[in-house]
Parts: C-alpha cells; structure tokens; sequence
C-alpha cells in the first residue's frame, strides 16, 4: 500500500523507515533480513534498522527467497532478473536473449527452485535459468505444448513442478492454472463454478499436508481457490481437485441499466445481498433467502427500495451468508 512498511508484532505496528511510499513485493532471506522490491529502479535489504540499496534496473515485478544459497533472493522487472545476497550478484536482462525483442518484450516474474535454478516468465515464453553456468532453456509455443506465450511463473512445489499462468497470452483462448513437470505441460482451465474462479492470477501459497500438498491461489477480483494436489505415494499420479470457493462478482461493471451479481456457495446458506452508498447508507436490499450450493445470479436494476433511480456514483454490494462477507465496487452512470 502507499504508506511505506511496518512491522507488526501482535499488537502495535512500528515503522521500518522504508524511504518509498510503496513496496512491489517483501521476502525475508535465510540470513532474517527483509528484502523490499521497490516500484522503480529500486532493491533495498533492511539489517541493522538500515536499508542498503541493491542496483536494480526497471519496474519491480517479483521477488522471492532462493532455497539453496544462504542470504540469497531473486527479483525480476521487465528489464532485468536478479540473483542476489547484496555482494555476489548473477543477473540478466531482456537484452540478453535472443529469443527477445528488447524494443518490445518484457520479463515478468520469477521464482526460483533449488540449487541455482529459477523459472522466468516473459510475453514470448518461459525461460529455465541455470545461475551455477549462466546457460538456459526456452519454451515457447513454436517449440513446445506450453499453453501459451505470456507467461507468469507463480511457484515450485515439493514434487518439482513448476506453477505458472498464461493470462494475456495471445496464442491460446484458454486460460488458466498452468502447470510444467519438466516434460509434459498442463492447464487447469479458469471455471468460476466450482473452480479457479479466475484466470489472472497474483500469487500462490503452498501449505504442506499429509497426503501432499495445498495451493492457495489469489485470483484476481473473485476471490481465493485452493486446489489439493494428493501425491500418490508410488509417485505414479498426481490427482487434483478443488475446493469449493465463495465468489461474488457482477456484470457489467459501470452499468447503466441493469447489473447482474453473480456469487457461488459451497452449501446451501441464507443470503443477504445490500447495496451501499458511499456514506454507508443502506440504498437496496436485493435480497435475503435461502440459496442451494452451487453459482447463482440475482438483478440490480440501478433502483433503490423507492424504486427510483439511484444518482451516477460508486456504490458497494455487500454479501453476508452464514459463514462469509465479501464486498464489490459497483460504479453507475
């Protein structure tokens, strides 16, 4: 957020003397210091209540801890990935492939595996980087099944599998969850019933289980999925299944006319749907009944509980069910 960064210990926030207003991404080495990667130009550790600047070139995209060196991370812009522990430094920029057009093509993130090893994306494919002799790989389309060309790494899992998105791409129309185990590509395609909510994905968080592994994914605008990849425990497959989410979204976002409010439960729940103003000020009540598991829609036709037409404005929807609250911005003109 654009108020600089703060630690927080349970019960009060304390100022980092972070010197921007805003950080891209933070991740805490091996050795405990904090890295911050900034929106421009900027790569700061904190140690000893001081931030040392690292050089970095271009908009700060990703940054993640390296699982192998000790006090190492790595960053990427869409000029430059870094390999880093503030001294020993491996680097290289979109000048650096020839798979590339530096006047045109961008890096996007980057994450990294073992034993110098990291996955980088591009808007041209994927790129597997070896730091320990500088030399990489290239997938793409025209020499892959890889579902896409714009791709984003997103994180390396216990089984050596490499998570990415292909949103953007614009040599596919599916969209999705996309998966690489070093020899066959896969995707799991954006389903908003019952699935991955969305295709453009931020980040993933893996949390260990006994029967394998969790991903929490952060998915633009609906929400958060958790898909549950059980190891078989010869190693011979890998069976995936979601869990059921809550979403709540609508369309079209500005209306004029009409809206529709799309929201999915796992069970069925009493629902509760308002629309705010901004004041807080309860406008229309769309509705409050049972719903069945599963996605549903309701209607607001830009009318309060007068039925007169609401002004030109940002409004919020609000949904309360038994065991959920989520909120949207609705914009109408």
């Amino acid at each position: 957020m654009f108020n600089y960064l703060h630690e927080w210990n349970g019960s009060t926030y304390t100022s980092l003397n972070y010197p921007n207003d805003r950080s891209e991404g933070v991740v805490e080495d091996s050795q405990g210091r904090l890295w911050s990667l900034g929106e421009y130009y900027n790569l700061k550790y904190y140690s000893n209540n001081m931030w040392t600047p690292v050089p970095f070139t271009g908009w700060g995209y990703s940054i993640c801890k390296d699982p192998t060196r000790p006090g190492t991370i790595w960053a990427s812009s869409g000029n430059q990935v870094l390999r880093t522990d503030g001294n020993y430094n491996f680097t290289r920029y979109n000048t650096s492939f020839s798979e590339l057009n530096p006047q045109s093509d961008i890096l996007t993130t980057v994450v990294a595996a073992p034993d110098g090893i990291a996955w980088l994306g591009s808007n041209q494919g994927l790129f597997r980087l070896n730091a320990n002799n500088g030399s990489y790989q290239f997938y793409s389309p025209s020499n892959s099944q890889i579902p896409g060309d714009n791709i984003s790494p997103l994180i390396v899992t216990p089984d050596g599998r490499l998570w990415f998105s292909n949103f953007w791409s614009t040599t596919t129309s599916t969209y999705g969850l996309c998966w690489f185990d070093g020899i066959n590509f896969g995707i799991i395609p954006q389903t908003q019933t019952g699935g991955l909510p969305h295709a453009q994905i931020y980040d993933i968080e893996m949390n260990n289980i006994d029967e394998g592994y969790e991903l929490w994914i952060s998915c633009a605008s609906r929400g958060i999925a958790v898909l549950t990849i059980i190891t078989d425990p010869v190693d011979i497959e890998v069976v995936a299944e979601t869990m059921p989410v809550f979403y709540l979204d609508n369309y079209p976002n500005p209306f004029h006319e009409n809206t529709s409010i799309s929201f999915q439960l796992p069970e069925e729940s009493k629902v509760r749907i308002d629309i705010y103003d901004m004041n807080g000020r309860i406008v229309k009540n769309i509705t409050e009944k049972f719903f069945s598991a599963g996605a549903s829609t309701v209607v607001w036709n830009g009318k309060d509980n007068q039925s007169n037409r609401v002004k030109p404005g940002t409004y919020v929807c609000r949904m309360v069910t038994g065991s959920f609250s989520g909120a949207i911005g609705i914009i109408v003109y």
